[in-house]
């Protein structure tokens, strides 16, 4: 999922069918945009400024019963940017 975590706008409802669409020990990828002004806003403010901050969408990943067995906050960190692109690698359990 490559820089579209922060467009979904049900969000809930996408995190709660992700392990469901997974194997066991499955894994999913996501790439997304952290926002340099407000990483520590509410979800609406940051994604009207199309980014999520990697703490929030791993806390919502989490709690829908996924592993996050992977993390780079700083994968494209270009000083010149708005963002900063974020990887995540997440699991779930079996």
């Amino acid at each position: 999922m490559v820089i579209t975590c922060h467009e979904i706008a049900d969000h809930r409802t996408m995190r709660a069918h992700v392990p469901a669409s997974l194997k066991p020990e499955g894994r999913l990828v996501v790439v997304d945009m952290a926002p340099h002004k407000t990483p520590t806003s509410p979800r609406e403010d940051q994604v009207r400024n199309h980014g999520i901050a990697p703490d929030l969408a791993q806390a919502e990943i989490r709690a829908a019963g996924c592993d996050v067995i992977s993390r780079d906050d700083h994968l494209i960190d270009n000083p010149d940017e708005e963002s900063t692109r974020w990887l995540s690698v997440l699991r779930k359990p079996q």
